[in-house]
């Protein structure tokens, strides 16, 4: 005799299968359950920096880098948003699924002006090297001091290629030398159009708006002469 079929059996599966898919599908787009860290900085891929996934500064509308974003795996879209201050300055900003700090994006005039990416892989000063090859200045500064802790920043600048790097690294309260090793993670990475060091600085203070990129009228830059010890101001 012929088996009977139990549609409510097949019924059930399915509906199961629709429920379990909902929910891998919601898993991904908060904590990106399959998505792989952002590599693009080592691997060039879809492009090379000062270039993110499409997005030239100085080149890449505004429109065009917000469509990019909405479809990026990486972002986790309810964190995305465009924002204008009082005084009309935009940035388009996000977290990624894997973690990390925010992103952003700096229009300006319809124009993506510069890229801030805070690294959600294991990025460190001696892959930035190895990738790039040896940084045309190197500055190192106080950063913030609590009781006997004390952070230097060091920020290492590629202006020829529209690259500033950025790194934080424990040191004694107002020591004058920093040691700059190459498993130093990576906290940040701006990108901005190639310009001469002077340039470059003036454009991200301008952009960006924020004193830690530095003031170019203050900044003592040092040449680069390897990983090793460097003066701290």
């Amino acid at each position: 005799m012929p088996q009977k079929i139990n549609v409510r059996r097949i019924v059930l599966t399915i509906n199961g299968l629709v429920v379990l898919s909902a929910l891998l599908f919601l898993l991904n787009q908060e904590i990106g359950l399959f998505v792989v860290p952002d590599n693009s900085f080592l691997e060039s891929k879809p492009c090379s920096p000062p270039c993110w996934f499409n997005i030239v500064p100085g080149k890449t509308s505004d429109q065009t880098a917000w469509q990019i974003l909405r479809e990026h795996p990486s972002v986790n879209q309810r964190t995305l948003q465009w924002f204008a201050d009082r005084k009309g300055i935009e940035d388009i900003s996000w977290l990624n699924k894997l973690g990390g700090g925010q992103n952003r994006l700096y229009p300006r005039n319809g124009t993506i002006q510069a890229i801030y990416l805070t690294p959600d892989s294991n990025l460190n000063l001696g892959q930035v090297v190895s990738k790039m090859g040896p940084p045309e200045k190197v500055v190192v500064e106080h950063g913030f001091a609590e009781f006997t802790n004390s952070t230097n920043v060091i920020t290492i600048y590629y202006p020829s290629r529209g690259v500033i790097v950025q790194s934080k690294s424990p040191s004694r309260t107002q020591a004058v030398r920093q040691l700059i090793e190459p498993n130093i993670p990576v906290n940040a990475l701006l990108y901005l159009s190639a310009g001469s060091f002077s340039e470059i600085v003036q454009n991200a203070k301008k952009i960006v708006q924020a004193a830690y990129w530095g003031n170019p009228d203050h900044l003592f830059a040092q040449d680069w002469h390897g990983f090793g010890t460097y003066e701290v101001r």
